[in-house]
């Protein structure tokens, strides 16, 4: 399966075929846990990308910084995800082996 993956600049989601997918950042990525401790759930673009990653059970990672700067610099894989909790400041989840897709 080859996927073509097509973001936008400011969205938490990359549009994969016809799924908006969620794209986590591989800075918090410690082997195949997951875990954001910047999450605030009740505030704003919180609620939709919690409940895309519960929803699909999917999550596409991507590169986070470029030359030290807090940057977008493609995306690495699209995985499955379980075990998905959230708590009052952080979003943690597991990655399932392998890949569904290993995009770099």
């Amino acid at each position: 399966m080859t996927l073509k993956e097509i973001g936008n600049r400011g969205s938490w989601f990359a549009r994969i075929g016809d799924e908006d997918i969620p794209c986590v950042w591989d800075r918090w990525r410690t082997g195949n846990h997951y875990l954001d401790p910047h999450c605030t759930p009740d505030k704003g673009r919180w609620p939709k990308f919690i409940r895309g990653i519960r929803q699909g059970k999917v999550a596409l990672t991507r590169r986070r910084e470029v030359n030290g700067k807090r940057e977008r610099d493609g995306y690495i894989a699209l995985y499955s995800v379980t075990n998905v909790r959230v708590g009052t400041n952080a979003l943690e989840f597991d990655f399932i082996e392998p890949p569904i897709e290993q995009l770099t």
